[in-house]
Order: C-alpha cells, then structure tokens, then sequence
C-alpha cells in the first residue's frame, strides 16, 4: 500500500471520528452506552470499507507466500453456520490479520468501534462487507493508563483504553475483580476488569486492566467497606470497589 493511499485513508478516518484526550482539571462525566447497534454515517461507513479493504490488500502477498486457505463458515451444533473472520486479537489487545500485526491504530480504533458480543459469549465484527465471528484471547481491550481527580468519596477514577477511550469508573461502568483463565497465566492470580458496554446477551463487552495500570490503582487504594466487610479498594464517583476477587466477598 502506497503513502499517499494511507494518508488519504487517515485523513478520511479523522474527519469522522472524535479526539479524546485525558482528564485536564475536569471531571469526566460517564459516557451513555445504547445496547441497540448505532447507524453508520456515510463518512465513516467509506473509512472503515477503505481501511478493511487496506488490511486485506497489505496481507495479499502473505496470504499467497504462505498458501493461507480463505476463512470458512464453522458449523454450529445446532446446524447453523457462522462465519469466521481471519482477524484476531491477542491478549495485549494487539489486532493481528491473517497472523499478521496490523500496526496502524487509527485502524485498530476502527475496527474496535464495531465489535459487538452475542448471547453465547462470541464476540463479532461487522463492515460494510462482511459479518463474522472474531477470534478474541481474553477481552477485545486492555486498559493502559490511570486519571484521577479529588480525593476520598469525591474522587473520580477515569481509566484510558488501548484505543485512547476515556471512561470513568462509576455506576455505568464497574470495576470487577477475577481470575484470569488458566491457558492465559498461572492459575489463581487475579486481574480487575473494567465494564465497557452490555452485550446482545448476558455477556458484557469489557476491558482489562494491564498489570502497570493496575498498580497504579493499588496506589490509589485506601481502606473501605463492601458488603459489610472490610477491604482495601478505590472510590469513584461516590463508589467503593475492592481490589480483590468476588469470590472471596462474603455474602
């Protein structure tokens, strides 16, 4: 792929989308998430087929070196057919193509705006040219930095994605402590996840939080109660989370 083609693709992805920057003094008020899927604009409709289109031309020649066998339909149990997708993404929230990284971001935003997760937990992708299944580790994000504003009930936590979204901790948006899966790290250890939006079913679309960003919020963590009991945790928008495994909260 050219320069001039990928400035042209940037340059059409900018117009239609909007910056985001990290808290500056001002609290960051929680965004409203719609279960139902938003209309396209036309604008952004043409980047996200351009940049679909460029991913798959930039793969070609791997594609053909390799003797890579087009994606196909995977039966379900039930006897109905999904599509399968040749994108991926990897547990450090890294968008790969074919095996292949795709290093360009404004991309990877993209195609992370128009990831949806249906009843039984898979997580699909939809362009203007096709619907599929997408092949995900662990969750499609990964929390990468830590803002705080105030102190104690009055402050305010907002943790920045992997594809430069700010969202507040709050509310709409929890943090929840688990275990990681045992084919991802040792067996036990416990991570926060953050809830990013609901999906089609009772599986939520969510992010993790990276190991820096997560000590960064043991920093910030102060003594709270939850449930009755006592645990170490932060406060956000006048909620208390604690910093350990559900699991381990009494009911």
């Amino acid at each position: 792929m050219t320069e001039k083609e990928m400035k042209s693709l940037y340059f059409s992805f900018s117009s239609c989308t909007e910056k985001k920057h990290p808290l500056k003094g001002k609290e960051c008020l929680p965004s409203k998430q719609k279960n139902s899927s938003p209309v396209i604009p036309a604008e952004k409709e043409k980047a996200i087929l351009q940049a679909s289109r460029a991913v798959q031309a930039s793969c070609l020649k791997t594609e053909e070196a390799f003797g890579l066998p087009p994606e196909k339909p995977e039966k379900k149990a039930n006897g109905q057919c999904r599509l399968v997708l040749p994108f991926s993404i990897k547990r450090d929230g890294n968008w790969y193509y074919k095996g292949k990284l795709i290093k360009r971001k404004h991309m990877v935003c993209l195609f992370s705006s128009l990831i949806e997760r249906d009843e039984e937990g898979d997580y699909w992708l939809e362009t203007p040219t096709e619907k599929g299944i997408v092949v995900v580790e662990d969750v499609p994000f990964v929390v990468t930095n830590v803002y705080w504003t105030g102190y104690g009930r009055n402050q305010t936590v907002s943790l920045r994605t992997n594809i430069d979204q700010m969202i507040c901790v709050g509310p709409d948006h929890p943090l929840i402590m688990r275990s990681l899966a045992k084919d991802i790290t040792i067996c036990g250890e416990e991570m926060p996840y953050l809830f990013i939006r609901k999906g089609m079913g009772k599986w939520p679309i969510e992010a993790r939080i990276s190991r820096l960003a997560y000590y960064e919020l043991l920093a910030l963590s102060v003594p709270g109660c939850y449930r009755g009991e006592k645990y170490m945790g932060i406060w956000s928008q006048n909620m208390f989370f604690p910093l350990t495994s559900e699991d381990s909260i009494k009911e």
